[in-house]
C-alpha cells in the first residue's frame, strides 16, 4: 500500500517561501543512488500542498541553476583543459542528443505526475538505486 499525497490546489504563482524551502531540502537527498532529483522535489512539492502539474513545473525550473553550475564549472575545465582529441561536432552532437532526449524525458515524466502515475517512476528508481548499490556500493 502506497501513502497518496494528492490534496493540493495551490498553483504555480501560489508557491511561498516556505514551500521553496522544503521542496529544495527534497531535492538535497537527490544524490543518493535511485533517487531522482525531479522526482524528490515533486513530491516535496505535493506534501506542501501544491498542484500536481505546478510542482512539476517548479521542479524542474529549480533544476536551471543546478544545471547552470554544472555546466559553467565543466565548461571552465574544458577551456583550461582544452578539447584534445574530441572534435567541435562531436560536442555539439552530443549537446544536441542530450537536449533532446531531456525535452522528451521531461515531458514523458509531467505526463505521469499528471496522469496520477508517479509510482510507476518511483519503482524505476528503486530497481535503478539497487542496481547502482549492488554494482558499486560498498
Amino acid at each position: 500500500m502506497t501513502p497518496k499525497v494528492d490534496s493540493g490546489e495551490r498553483k504555480l504563482e501560489e508557491i511561498r517561501l516556505i514551500d521553496a524551502f522544503v521542496i529544495g531540502l527534497f531535492q538535497a537527498i537527490a544524490p543518493m543512488p535511485g533517487v531522482s532529483r525531479s522526482g524528490s522535489t515533486i513530491v516535496g512539492g505535493l506534501i506542501m500542498g501544491i498542484r500536481r502539474e505546478a510542482a512539476a513545473h517548479f521542479s524542474f525550473y529549480i533544476a536551471v541553476p543546478a544545471i547552470a553550475g554544472a555546466t559553467i564549472l565543466n565548461a571552465k575545465d574544458l577551456l583550461e583543459q582544452g578539447p584534445g582529441e574530441t572534435s567541435l561536432a562531436a560536442v555539439a552532437a552530443g549537446t544536441l542528443v542530450a537536449f533532446v532526449t531531456g525535452y522528451l524525458a521531461l515531458k514523458w515524466l509531467l505526463r505521469l505526475v499528471v496522469a496520477r502515475k508517479l509510482v510507476w517512476f518511483a519503482w524505476y528508481c528503486l530497481a535503478v538505486g539497487l542496481i547502482v548499490i549492488s554494482f558499486f556500493g560498498r
